[in-house]
């Protein structure tokens, strides 16, 4: 289990037992959208909702499963965020009921849902700012080239570095 997930969790006050669930449902064969890159998105998204004065937290949760499981670069990305959008369902909603000291706020199992299906690749268009922000916290992970290389690995097409400035929403935030 990360100690990246549980800090990041504990620093929130969200159930530890998410970090387990990020650790056995992350694909470990994909260079990019594994477990390392979910915590890092779901940092991001908490970072960035503070900064815009949001509740963090169904951000942090969405950004944490948005890619567990993902299917890779072989299926359309619709089977892979329907596939997080699962392990949320059945895993992460389980372990924020057995939570005792941080009860799940109404809507938020609606809410990481909408989440997450929000960054489906292709994006659709969107006024929800913290579907904008999960996006950009997503999208965000490529404008480190190490990320871009594991992009391209994965994908095993090259990786245009300037994609993610070109689509962020807040690319202010990012150069802080």
């Amino acid at each position: 289990m990360s100690t990246s997930a549980k800090a990041l969790l504990h620093r929130h006050s969200l159930p530890i037992a998410h970090a387990a669930v990020v650790a056995a449902r992350a694909n470990p064969s994909l260079p990019y959208h594994g477990a390392e890159h979910c915590v890092r998105t779901a940092d991001r998204a908490a970072r960035l909702a503070a900064w815009l004065g949001l509740d963090p937290r169904p951000l942090l949760v969405a950004g944490l499963y948005h890619d567990l499981n993902h299917a890779g670069p072989a299926w359309p990305d619709l089977v892979s965020v329907e596939s997080s959008v699962l392990v949320w369902v059945t895993d992460g909603m389980r372990v924020q009921r057995r939570a005792r000291y941080w009860r799940t706020p109404e809507g938020l199992q609606d809410d990481v849902v909408r989440l997450i299906r929000a960054t489906r690749w292709p994006h659709e268009t969107t006024d929800q700012v913290d579907e904008l922000v999960l996006r950009d916290a997503d999208l965000a992970e490529t404008l480190d080239p190490q990320w871009l290389g594991r992009l391209a690995a994965e994908t095993g097409a090259p990786a245009d570095p300037a994609f993610a400035a070109n689509h962020l929403r807040w690319p202010e935030f990012f150069e802080l």
